[in-house]
């Protein structure tokens, strides 16, 4: 008999599908947006940028804070992440143009937005370490999955109205972020409650950067490999418009496009806990490095839309 999925899962995915909605907003409609506000391809690299390396930085700061305050809760964080959100999307609505004031709102928009991905990821392992019952591999394909489903929707609304839909799209979803952050809150809490005292005060000591960098230094290689690898990731999904109007399609073709390549991915997630137990983590974090390095050849390459959506099969 196949093994149910915890009440703690299906409410994690909440929270994921919450997450990987507003990254489709910021990553792979970032282009179209300021695009149509009147800024180049360099001022949308340049502030894709800074948002990256603001969410970074916010995120080592609120993984520490709530290292060194155990008392204070993860929706809370949440919640003011929310508001951040929320009120540069509203003065993005106000003043819908290019210039400093909208440069600065959007930057800050996605590093809130990225920040939001640390502190989910903090509260997966907050959930172990009481004892819940949490499938991640499950819950992160579902993050996928709602992405696939409005980058299609999207896709679509933008190419019928305009890139105004975005932050209409972008509040419905931070909305819908809360209610599933107070829903997760509410199974931590009933977890914490059965967990024993001696598991909630064993917390491993929180080290600061540079410590962690000497004490850690082959996983940090690992990090950096990650980060260069995201990066490429990355600027695929922030300029992926460019990609796909110099091969003749636009706002739908990106859509369909960005959903299948989401797609592809939850295979893999679903079922990474069940990879051959023949080849270690290592094989299998090396094997996907390689075919990462591939897949963006591919797409460089591709000399024709058919074929470029082929790639993201990679």
């Amino acid at each position: 008999m196949k093994k149910r999925l915890s009440t703690v899962t299906l409410h994690y995915m909440l929270i994921t599908a919450g997450f990987w909605m507003s990254f489709c907003l910021v990553s792979t409609n970032a282009a179209v947006f300021l695009q149509a506000l009147g800024y180049s391809n360099t001022q949308l690299g340049l502030i894709m940028a800074l948002g990256n390396v603001g969410g970074a930085l916010l995120s080592t700061l609120i993984g520490d804070f709530l290292d060194r305050h155990p008392q204070v809760r993860h929706v809370q964080v949440l919640h003011l992440l929310s508001v951040v959100q929320a009120l540069t999307l509203m003065l993005l609505w106000i003043h819908p143009q290019s210039g400093w004031f909208s440069s600065i709102c959007y930057t800050l928009y996605c590093s809130a937005l990225m920040a939001v991905n640390a502190v989910n990821l903090d509260l997966c392992v907050r959930f172990e370490h009481v004892g819940a019952d949490l499938n991640f591999g499950v819950a992160r394909s579902t993050g996928s999955l709602a992405f696939m489903v409005v980058s299609i929707l999207l896709g679509m609304l933008v190419e019928h109205f305009s890139h105004m839909v975005l932050l209409y799209a972008g509040l419905l979803i931070v909305l819908y972020q809360t209610w599933a952050n107070l829903v997760v809150d509410r199974d931590l809490k009933a977890a914490e409650a059965q967990a024993s005292a001696h598991a909630l005060s064993a917390r491993a000591p929180s080290a600061s950067l540079l410590r962690f960098i000497r004490d850690n230094a082959a996983f940090s290689i690992l990090l950096l490999g990650v980060i260069l690898i995201f990066t490429a990731h990355n600027m695929d999904g922030n300029f992926m418009i460019n990609e796909i109007r110099n091969l003749g399609g636009g706002t739908v073709e990106m859509g369909w496009i960005a959903a299948f390549q989401a797609l592809v991915e939850v295979p893999v997630m679903v079922f990474s806990a069940r990879l051959p137990k023949s080849r270690n983590l290592a094989w299998y974090l090396r094997l996907a490095f390689i075919f990462f390095v591939i897949k963006l050849l591919a797409y460089a390459l591709a000399p024709t839309l058919p074929l470029f959506f082929a790639a993201r099969i990679l």
